[in-house]
Formats: structure tokens, sequence, C-alpha cells
């Protein structure tokens, strides 16, 4: 996955949108299972975010961590997720 907003080809544009598709649906799937089974929030999304900024965030800290992308990816989204959008306490 890149940073969104980067592709200039075709078969980047799609390689983007599936990468953006990926963490956003990991994450309203996170949120939606959350709403549905009472389980503890592990990460807060701002009202005012947008799914473009949600899946850059998840990029970055996949980027600053490499040694980690051996694991599955749905837990590296939703690790990032949690990382980048902590939730008040």
């Amino acid at each position: 996955c890149a940073k969104m907003g980067g592709s200039s080809t075709s078969l980047e544009y799609l390689a983007e949108g599936s990468c953006y598709g990926y963490i956003v649906g990991i994450a309203d799937g996170a949120r939606t299972m959350e709403s549905w089974r009472d389980i503890e929030r592990g990460f807060c999304l701002p009202d005012e975010i947008v799914g473009r900024e949600v899946a850059n965030a998840v990029v970055d800290v996949l980027g600053n961590n490499p040694e980690e992308l051996h694991l599955a990816a749905g837990s590296l989204i939703l690790n990032a997720l949690s990382e980048s959008f902590p939730c008040e306490e």
C-alpha cells in the first residue's frame, strides 16, 4: 500500500483503491462489532475524519514498522488504528 493520492497510472489507482477499501473495511467492521457486541473500543476515529486520512495513517504506521509486515493484515491494520487514533480516557 502507498499513501492515497499519489498514483499516476491506472494500475496504481487500482492498487491504491484496493488498499483503501481493505483498510476502511477493516476499520468499519471493527467499529460495527464494537457497537453490536459491547466490546471495548480499540481505537476512536474523530467524527470529521475521512477514509483517505484513515488509510494514510495506517500506511504511515506500517511504513515505520516493516519488521511487523509478516503478521496478519487485519491485525496490522487494527494495531495501526489503535496507535494512530487512541481513545481518550
